[in-house]
């Protein structure tokens, strides 16, 4: 099971006339225990684009904050892309919840910015129920870990590339007979090293 002590990771992607309303969220949810992330904070250098892709599939949650009036950024239609690829939830963040929001994100649940205790309750109900669903057996744990020994690749080549990643996905389920998701397989090893256990993992 993926362990319940380590924050929950909320990828932020907002447009950027609503900054300062981003940096009161942001505030807001670290304050409630939450490891914010944007993408001015999850990128740097010449890799960014791969920062950006691990920040996304690491994550527990996506938010978007977003204007009543404007459609969403093209940088912002690609992050709710990647995290719709993901299955990642996704929630919608509005300052006033009586106005529609745009057309890509009216199946997502919504909220209002003065009220991001709920939004907080609701990132922290999904990231359980996800957990619950999607844990591994002790079984399917050994297996993704003696992969991830034997294989020694760095988690970030592992979960950034879509053919390494299915490829180890189908190293782990040969050994178990049994099928579990790329996406699984990403998200678990995301959470062992963000609760520190895969330096422990390689030294075994």
């Amino acid at each position: 099971m993926i362990a319940t002590d380590v924050p929950l990771d909320v990828f932020l992607t907002f447009p950027l006339s609503e900054r300062d309303t981003a940096k009161l969220v942001r505030d807001s949810l670290s304050q409630a225990g939450f490891r914010v992330i944007t993408a001015d904070t999850a990128t740097t250098g010449s890799e960014w684009k791969n920062d950006l892709w691990i920040s996304l599939v690491q994550s527990d949650a996506v938010v978007v904050l977003t204007t009543n009036v404007q459609p969403p950024s093209a940088n912002s239609l690609v992050e709710i892309g990647a995290a719709m690829a993901w299955n990642k939830p996704i929630f919608v963040l509005q300052k006033e919840l009586v106005v529609t929001p745009p057309a890509p994100l009216q199946s997502f649940p919504r909220f209002n910015v003065a009220r991001l205790d709920d939004l907080a309750d609701a990132i922290r109900r999904s990231a359980a129920a996800r957990t619950k669903k999607e844990s591994l057996s002790s079984e399917q744990q050994a297996a993704l870990a003696d992969a991830f020994v034997e294989q020694a690749l760095p988690v970030d080549r592992i979960v950034s590339d879509v053919d390494t990643l299915d490829a180890f996905t189908d190293i782990v389920n040969r050994r178990i007979n049994a099928r579990i998701t790329s996406a699984q397989v990403a998200r678990h090893l995301l959470w062992l090293r963000k609760a520190g256990r895969l330096r422990s993992l390689r030294r075994a």
